[in-house]
């Protein structure tokens, strides 16, 4: 028998720009080329391998996997030409094999059926091998090589194939993304032209509900404006038939007219300047007259010790040169209260006398809420009537004085009519009645020390301080955020009393709080 050879080791040297080399221990055995569709040389029957068809394309490392490309050097080229390799050559660059060149012109489809015929190969080699390992013999080993080197080229297969399709996913996805920016950008673009859209339909809307500043004014009527403008500013040829021509010239015609009423209004404050000017040269002659009086009255005594008639101490002279001097306070909104009288009034109160001014008879008898003094017969023409202005915030208190020639034997009668909300007399609200009735009725208690010359002065501070009383007492709205608008700073016992809700106007000394009478 011829000696039994040793199994044959077969080798899958290569496998680039679709060639193979098998080697059979250190000698070679056959070579071929992918998709050549012909048998591998080999020395020996077991040694044929077939591949099947790839497409003939550049080989490189797939830069998915971060491999760097390598350049076998021949065994010819000297060591400058390495160095000179290392750098970029456009032509060895282009000799490269590209995978992602290489998916723009496979076909995903063929690529499909030859992963297909790989796994059934793969799987029809593995049970041959399985096969032939369980049967064992002679040649098993180098039949079990063999299949093993195919299943090895299947296998490349199946990895090239694996790059490809991470490839086609990573260009999916890229593709995907430049398309999703498109949307995106699309989708801005529609959402900025259907703002646009918006805008322009609220500006057509809002277009006739637009208001002009000249609606708010009060013009004259169009039978008035061409019966007193000029005839250059009407223009009645020209604005009779067109409306728009018509508003132009009546604003020219308003605007013509306030020139006219302010050049008027700066006028009369120049007037006024004067008049205020002249008021004050006769006070301050007053003012001197009064020294003048004096001296005159201190010169006179011997003359009154004489004749027994001491004017000085008569009470009516005395009580006319304190009326005058309180008047020249009330002029300038200052209610002079002396020391001795300090304790009848609280010292938490905050609305002011802010006018003082006397008025005629006649427009005393023309006022509503004094129609009662009137028909008493107690506003006769010897009397003086005066009217001042209390104010609190929004509440203004308007009090008419009447001032009999007998003062102050004779107290002063207040009438009040209250400005807040709605307009309140003795008519139509108790609490001003009851106000009337502390200044006019409860007056001894603002007399003072005698001889009680401050009676005047102190009606008008209790005024004050009842207005103030009046309005901390009133209810407030809790629905309303903020502060109150009339906080209460004094004390008062009961806010309200009775049926008629009577407020507490009694101010008690020295306690320092307000009771009802």
């Amino acid at each position: 028998m011829p000696p039994r050879k040793d199994p044959l080791r077969y080798t899958c040297i290569a496998f680039a720009e679709g060639a193979f080399l098998c080697r059979v221990g250190s000698g070679r055995v056959g070579s071929g080329r992918v998709g050549s569709g012909r048998v591998a040389d080999a020395a020996t029957p077991e040694a044929l391998l077939f591949l099947p068809d790839l497409p003939k394309q550049p080989c490189h490392q797939s830069p998915a996997r971060g491999r760097k490309r390598k350049v076998i050097p021949s065994e010819e080229a000297p060591a400058e030409g390495k160095r000179k390799r290392k750098r970029s050559d456009p032509e060895q660059e282009g000799k490269y094999y590209s995978e992602e060149a290489e998916v723009e012109l496979r076909d995903p489809g063929r690529d499909y059926e030859l992963y297909t015929y790989t796994c059934q190969e793969l799987q029809r080699l593995m049970a041959e091998i399985q096969d032939l390992k369980s049967r064992g013999g002679k040649d098993a080993a180098v039949e079990i090589e063999g299949r093993r080197i195919q299943s090895c080229v299947h296998f490349m297969t199946l990895k090239k194939l694996n790059r490809l399709a991470h490839i086609r996913l990573k260009k999916g996805r890229d593709q995907t993304h430049e398309a999703k920016q498109k949307v995106d950008a699309s989708h801005l673009q529609l959402q900025n032209l259907l703002h646009e859209v918006m805008h322009l339909q609220k500006e057509i809307t809002e277009g006739p509900e637009f208001k002009s500043k000249h609606e708010e004014i009060d013009l004259v009527s169009v039978e008035e404006f061409y019966q007193e403008a000029p005839p250059d500013i009407s223009k009645a040829e020209i604005t009779m038939g067109d409306p728009h021509q018509q508003t132009l010239a009546r604003l020219h015609w308003e605007l013509e007219q306030r020139k006219r009423l302010a050049e008027k209004y700066r006028e009369s404050l120049s007037n006024k300047e004067k008049i205020l000017q002249e008021i004050e040269v006769k006070k301050e002659y007053l003012r001197s007259l009064q020294l003048c009086l004096n001296s005159i009255m201190q010169a006179s005594l011997p003359v009154q010790e004489y004749l027994s008639m001491p004017f000085h101490q008569a009470a009516s002279v005395q009580s006319r040169l304190a009326l005058h001097k309180q008047f020249a306070s009330l002029d300038y909104g200052i209610v002079p209260v002396t020391s001795d009288c300090h304790y009848l009034f609280s010292a938490k109160f905050v609305s002011r006398l802010v006018k003082w001014v006397t008025i005629a008879h006649e427009d005393y008898v023309e006022l509503h809420f004094t129609k009662d003094i009137v028909e008493a017969g107690l506003a006769v023409h010897t009397n003086l009537y005066y009217m001042a202005l209390v104010e609190w915030g929004t509440a203004k208190l308007q009090a008419i004085v009447v001032l009999n020639p007998g003062y102050s034997s004779i107290p002063l009668i207040f009438q009040l009519c209250l400005n807040w909300k709605v307009e309140k007399t003795n008519s139509n609200d108790d609490n001003i009645r009851a106000m009337e009735s502390e200044v006019n009725v409860c007056y001894k208690e603002l007399c003072g020390p005698r001889p009680g010359h401050q009676l005047l002065t102190n009606q008008l501070q209790r005024l004050c301080m009842l207005l103030d009383v009046y309005l901390e007492t009133e209810i407030h709205d809790d629905s309303m955020e903020g502060p109150k608008k009339f906080p209460q700073e004094n004390m008062c016992l009961w806010l309200f009393r009775g049926p008629s809700r009577m407020k507490p106007f009694k101010y008690n000394h020295p306690q320092g709080f307000f009771s009802h009478r």
